[in-house]
């Protein structure tokens, strides 16, 4: 069976930063952007994304030997992700993590996909691991493992700043009815068609670079 691709275009937001790097934040940033369709030349919204680049590599380089101090520094959801991925002091992966993912690390860097927010028009095609798993190929250079939460954007506790220019009500997050387990459940499913492993106890999933990523047909079929 043929699969009909989208012909979408991934633009980035603007990245800015200062000449020295004596400051926690130099090593994790965030990378977001729109995802557009092109039809007829034109241009239609179909997402946004977030992904945060944790550079613990070039970190150690230049010193830090706390990568908690990182993650905090930007935010607390990305500190979050600190007890379930890193050992307890230093900068390097945890053993449960490397137990999880059966010691397949080979690179330092943490790479957590912080949001992915598709419109109605674009859900429930499979569309989001293969969007997925693009900006995983494009950014994961020097990464050892990619980080998720599964956690469904309708139990949000408060509303996003993107809700200024009336992002929120166009998600239509309240068409949404499961109770929220169920809705974690489907997600949790729905990232593992990707190779994300849920790691227990927690609420992350964790993806290997070091695997290979399934190709984008199989991922639309």
């Amino acid at each position: 069976m043929d699969i009909e691709i989208p012909y979408l275009l991934i633009r980035l937001e603007s990245l800015e930063f200062f000449l020295t790097t004596d400051d926690p934040l130099d090593y994790i940033y965030p990378i977001g952007g729109r995802i557009l369709k092109i039809d007829d030349e034109n241009e239609v919204l179909v997402g946004k994304f977030r992904l945060l680049y944790t550079d613990v590599a070039s970190a150690v380089d230049e010193g830090f030997t706390d990568v908690f101090e990182i993650l905090d520094a930007h935010s607390g959801t990305a500190a979050d992700y600190y007890g379930s991925t890193f050992a307890s002091s230093g900068m390097d992966f945890s053993e449960d993590l490397r137990q999880l993912l059966d010691d397949d690390l080979f690179e330092s860097n943490l790479l957590i996909f912080d949001r992915l927010e598709l419109l109605p028009d674009y859900r429930g095609q499979n569309l989001g691991v293969a969007i997925m798993r693009r900006l995983i190929q494009r950014f994961s250079a020097g990464v050892g493992v990619v980080a998720i939460k599964p956690f469904p954007l309708q139990f949000e506790s408060s509303i996003p700043a993107e809700d200024e220019d009336g992002w929120h009500k166009e998600m239509q997050l309240s068409s949404f009815q499961d109770p929220e387990r169920d809705a974690v459940r489907k997600l949790k499913n729905h990232y593992s068609k990707l190779g994300f492993v849920e790691m227990k106890g927690t609420p992350h999933m964790f993806l290997s670079t070091a695997r290979r990523l399934l190709p984008i047909e199989k991922l639309l079929s």
